[in-house]
């Protein structure tokens, strides 16, 4: 499934996610969580992001909060 996301950085990427039965096998491999969740999931590099704080500069100015960054290089793979 593709659908469009909106980047700062890049303006647009793509959204992804993974078959459901190539997850279905990493999550019989794996095993679930306590929350009934597997343990290991496939995502796509520029889909997953956290939030992460501390001290980010942009357009030369810096300032301190809160920003989505990726959880991987955000290079168009799976991980």
């Amino acid at each position: 499934m593709l659908s469009p996301v909106t980047d700062p950085r890049a303006g647009y990427i793509e959204r992804r996610e993974c078959p459901e039965h190539f997850q279905e096998r990493i999550a019989l491999a794996g095993g679930m969580n306590r929350y009934d969740e597997p343990m290991f999931r496939i995502a796509w590099a520029q889909t997953e992001t956290v939030m992460q704080g501390g001290e980010w500069e942009s357009e030369g100015e810096w300032f301190k909060g809160y920003q989505p960054v990726y959880l991987s290089d955000g290079l168009p793979h799976w991980v």
